[in-house]
């Protein structure tokens, strides 16, 4: 069996997409992420956690340069989805990740930059491989974290060949990923995101269609297979955390011969460690995963919780919390209304979002605040009362 993670970094939910989910049969789900940028959501899916769970204050944006960073992996043993796979004789094949995420994926012995790992002559493990940086940094990835908008633009140059030398070796490497034996692969698209952040901060409709590109040269029938694709998060994410910061999208397609047998038609996150549980078939001896199984029984009260943390707010620890529930449902368990709580600690405040779903679809974009000194708005009194304790009860470290 292979199990396939694409994730499309803070690529939007747009008519495209839903048309290429439904082109190639995918489940697609509304996806509440438990961080607003890439390194907690991350964290989400490889542990099934919170980073509050591992990590006093959480995943923050440089947490990463902390004497603490991982530091939970000794004392957390076969938590990580990658050491599970192992257990389970799957093989991990990581692409297009930055040096520091290296530790994200495995024992914390192994927390190190990668380009220092390949000069490690004791490094022995043959059960992740990192193709993110073989060869010329943007022949294959791009990336090179010390000179990344200067690979990100030779990139962009060479994606943009008469030729299409870039696809052409990219549809050669897919294949060959096509073609293995049981492997967990993840694999981060960075086109949108970084059109993104290094042109001027708006969105380029070239990424959005070279992305469609590359998703096609996937062969999404392989059998024995599951993909998930999905965007681990919002890409004009502010301070203060609104819907559009961590509603975003998760498109399923189960191609082995045991199936899930999904149950929810909205799923977090940390939900896609879980999948991948079922489909290993391993149990979790840990009692505080957040991630639920999603052939379970629907849960209509749970509360779904995303933190976060701004780079020039604090770089080393979250100071934004947000609890989610979803207070009104279709008839078919489709989610109708989401009513969203954040606390924001260093402005020592709280605001409420609600957002509306259509009938089997969503707009992650369109909302609206709540003003609770209108009373219009007394009718989510008790909700965001009940939220709020829920909030400040499971957030450890809104209690310091």
């Amino acid at each position: 069996m292979k199990i396939y993670l694409l994730q499309i970094d803070a690529f939007p939910y747009n008519d495209e997409l839903k048309t290429f989910s439904s082109n190639n049969n995918f489940t697609k789900l509304p996806l509440i992420t438990n961080g607003q940028f890439t390194i907690p959501t991350v964290n989400s899916i490889m542990t099934g956690c919170l980073g509050s769970d591992l990590m006093d204050n959480g995943i923050a944006y440089h947490c990463h340069t902390s004497p603490r960073w991982l530091n939970w992996i000794k004392k957390y043993k076969n938590l990580h989805i990658h050491e599970i796979a192992h257990l389970q004789g799957f093989k991990s094949i990581i692409n297009n990740f930055y040096d520091y995420f290296w530790g994200t994926f495995d024992h914390v012995k192994y927390n190190q930059p990668y380009n220092d790992l390949l000069k490690d002559k004791s490094f022995t493990d043959k059960n992740i491989t990192n193709t993110s940086f073989i060869g010329e940094p943007h022949k294959r990835a791009g990336l090179v974290y010390s000179e990344e908008k200067e690979n990100w633009l030779k990139f962009k140059e060479e994606m943009h060949i008469g030729n299409n030398e870039y696809f052409k070796r990219e549809k050669k490497y897919i294949n060959t990923l096509q073609s293995s034996d049981d492997d967990l692969f993840f694999h981060s698209n960075l086109w949108f995101h970084h059109e993104y952040v290094y042109r001027n901060l708006q969105p380029k409709d070239d990424s959005i269609k070279k992305t469609f590109e590359w998703l096609n040269l996937w062969d999404f029938n392989e059998p024995d297979s599951l993909f998930i694709i999905y965007s681990d998060h919002g890409f004009s994410v502010k301070e203060m955390t609104e819907p559009k910061d961590f509603l975003t999208w998760c498109f399923i397609k189960d191609n082995t011969i045991n199936k899930l047998n999904i149950n929810r038609k909205i799923i977090c996150s940390s939900d896609i460690y879980s999948i991948i549980l079922d489909k290993m078939n391993y149990t979790n001896p840990y009692n505080f995963i957040e991630g639920e199984s999603i052939q379970k029984k629907l849960n209509k009260n749970r509360i779904y919780y995303s933190e976060d943390s701004r780079g020039d707010v604090d770089v080393l620890k979250c100071l934004t919390a947000t609890a989610v529930q979803i207070i009104d449902w279709y008839d078919d368990n489709y989610p109708k209304e989401l009513l969203q709580v954040t606390y924001n600690k260093s402005k020592k405040k709280y605001h409420y979002f609600t957002l509306n779903f259509d009938k089997n679809d969503y707009n992650p974009y369109i909302y609206k605040k709540i003003d609770m000194n209108d009373e219009e708005n007394n009718k989510y009194s008790n909700n965001i009362k009940y939220i709020k304790d829920c909030l400040v009860e499971r957030i450890k470290w809104l209690k310091k």
